[in-house]
């Protein structure tokens, strides 16, 4: 019981670090990298207590914010789809480890729900990315994080039902400032949706 507070009490320390470093990644001062101090963060926690493949996720995530901070848009958005490989690889793991098993009704549900989301990635954003390798790499993103809802959706698990939909969302509004228009508050929609996203998978997959 002792060791099991004191795990808990860790996670809760770290999550209070990480939402302080978030709450500076978005405030107006000139940190250099200051938008990947969260991550990071969470990384060196998550290489005791958590399954290696969201630790893996969260430094490629922080990768992927260094980027960002460089102006990179396809190293960062190449980053963030190689993290969500291994979420999705999670995902698949933990599925079949449960013998999970969804229903015929859940399964077309969730299907159509990610079909839906990858079909306004491919013919509504994905005709304004300019052609050539950034086109060819922003559909292998939208096919990557749409494989990453539909096993996250899956889970019959709450948090990780929230964060496939908080990264999807945030994908898209990251996609949709760049190619389509201008987002009101864009930095808010999507980040504040990134940052929860990679909390609460990396708290509710900690081993305690």
């Amino acid at each position: 019981m002792a060791k099991q507070a004191s795990a808990y009490f860790k996670i809760s320390a770290v999550s209070a670090i990480y939402m302080i470093l978030c709450f500076f990644a978005f405030y107006d001062i000139a940190i250099p990298y200051k938008i990947a101090f969260p991550a990071i963060s969470l990384f060196i926690s998550a290489l005791w207590i958590s399954p290696w493949q969201i630790a893996t996720a969260i430094i490629l995530f922080a990768s992927g914010d260094i980027m960002r901070a460089q102006g990179n848009f396809p190293l960062q958005t190449g980053a963030y789809g190689i993290a969500a490989i291994f979420f999705s690889w999670f995902f698949i793991t933990r599925f079949f480890k449960m013998n999970g098993k969804a229903s015929v009704g859940n399964i077309i549900l969730t299907t159509l729900l990610v079909i839906g989301i990858c079909t306004l990635e491919l013919f509504i954003i994905i005709p304004q990315v300019p052609e050539g390798t950034l086109r060819h790499g922003a559909v292998a993103y939208a096919i990557i994080t749409s494989v990453l809802l539909w096993c996250a959706l899956l889970q019959k698990d709450l948090v990780y039902a929230l964060t496939g939909l908080a990264f999807t969302f945030s994908s898209i509004m990251l996609a949709w400032n760049k190619y389509i228009s201008d987002v009101p508050y864009a930095v808010y929609l999507t980040y504040i949706p990134y940052y929860i996203s990679i909390l609460i998978s990396f708290i509710r997959s900690s081993k305690i």
